[in-house]
């Protein structure tokens, strides 16, 4: 089997495995969004779910240990941009707070790791579309996850 279809099979299973469970501790620790007035839930849905998602995409990722100064650089970037959505989940940040450590993740990934385009052979156009791809993607799913499921499955279906 190709790799990628082992590093799909491997992070896909393990969503899958661990998506109830993580739903299951967001009931048992009640860290639910609860229905609002103005809200789209008629009942409770976990905020924790990114878990499940975050730890199969770095079980795949790590799948071959074979690891670029890049993927390193992803992997650096993806944990720091995951656990601000989760102390988002958790503790609510303000939006300027996120987006702040969001450039950060960003930097890092950009400056020490060389996670940049290599498109146009202007290299300012390149960091501006990896800076544009990064931190436009990663708000373009927060504002999809307002429905169970939603940015989960619109992610799949866009890797796919």
């Amino acid at each position: 089997m190709p790799l990628y279809q082992n590093i799909l099979l491997i992070a896909f299973s393990l969503a899958f495995i661990l998506t109830p469970l993580i739903r299951v501790l967001a009931f048992r620790f009640n860290l639910l969004d609860h229905p609002k007035a103005h809200g789209i839930h008629s009942k409770p849905v976990p905020r924790i779910g990114g878990i499940a998602i975050y730890f199969a995409f770095v079980a795949g990722a790590l799948w071959q240990m074979d690891l670029s100064q890049q993927l390193k650089g992803v992997l650096v970037g993806s944990t720091i941009i995951f656990l601000t959505g989760l102390c988002d989940d958790l503790f609510k940040l303000k939006a300027k707070v996120r987006l702040l450590i969001q450039i950060i993740a960003l930097a890092i990934m950009m400056f020490k790791y060389g996670v940049v385009l290599d498109i146009f052979e202007n290299k300012v156009l390149n960091g501006f579309f990896t800076a544009l791809g990064i931190i436009g993607v990663t708000n373009a799913v927060n504002f999809l996850d307002n429905m169970d499921g939603l940015a989960t499955g619109l992610v799949m279906i866009s890797s796919a």
